[in-house]
């Protein structure tokens, strides 16, 4: 994201209020990454323990959250 220059801002584990004031609940991305256009996408990375339909779920919450300022959502999974 960061070698890409389409972000203004990008957020490691930290809640989305910090773009989204008021976010209820304040879940926390793995990844944010704010676009200079103002939209917001999220990556998660599965842990071990991770459901990935947990997390699909979590992402459109996210989402829902977000309302016009949501972006793509993916997850990334790390090869071993």
């Amino acid at each position: 994201m960061v070698s890409s220059g389409k972000y203004t801002k990008i957020y490691v584990n930290k809640g989305i209020g910090n773009e989204i004031i008021g976010a209820k609940p304040n879940n926390r991305p793995d990844i944010m990454g704010v676009r200079e256009d103002g939209m917001i996408d999220q990556v998660e990375v599965p842990s071990k323990t991770d459901s990935i339909e947990k997390l699909l779920d979590r992402m459109e919450i996210n989402k829902e959250i977000m309302g016009d300022r949501a972006g793509t959502s993916k997850i990334k999974r790390i090869k071993k």
